[in-house]
């Protein structure tokens, strides 16, 4: 008699989902973009190293990098030695959002760089740090698609470091 009941249930769970009283979503169209942002970093006139990020974002939508690393250091000693610690996260954070406009789009974008300074000769290393913040917000910034755009130049906040920004937007669907 239990065999009896399975088969219907099987026999439903088979059937199309739009017959089974389920709705299939309608296909959409949604446009997806991916976004190269280059970090170039630059000291005394000088490019030092680049970096790059990359990241798929929906027309109208929103995304987002977090790329880098907690470092310890002590505040606290005991004989001499550290007993306490503290962590500093320190690295790259990108958030980006874009929204097409006709054959152009429109970029919002914030990068927040960080990083600690090389300690100094003779000062034992990790002991209250001193934190290089860089943050840049870019708003309604206006791209062609598959063209390399410079979107921002800027002194970093501690010494002689310079950082540009460059965004790369390239159609992917």
């Amino acid at each position: 008699m239990r065999v009896f009941h399975c088969i219907p249930l099987a026999a439903v769970m088979m059937l199309p989902a739009s017959l089974r009283g389920q709705e299939v979503p309608p296909s959409s169209s949604v446009t997806v973009y991916r976004v190269d942002v280059m970090v170039h970093q630059a000291e005394e006139g000088k490019r030092i190293g680049t970096r790059s990020y990359s990241m798929l974002v929906e027309d109208g939508g929103k995304g987002s990098h977090r790329v880098g690393q907690r470092v310890p250091f002590a505040t606290n000693f005991s004989d001499g030695r550290p007993s306490q610690f503290q962590y500093m996260d320190v690295g790259i954070n990108i958030d980006c959002s874009l929204r097409e406009q006709g054959d152009t789009v429109r970029l919002d974008l914030s990068v927040d760089i960080s990083d600690i300074e090389p300690a100094e000769t003779g000062k034992p290393a990790g002991i209250s740090p001193t934190v290089r913040s860089t943050r840049m917000h870019l708003n309604r910034t206006v791209v062609r698609p598959g063209q390399k755009t410079m979107v921002a130049t800027v002194d970093g906040a501690v010494g002689k470091q310079r950082y540009e920004i460059e965004v790369n937007v390239s159609k992917v669907k």
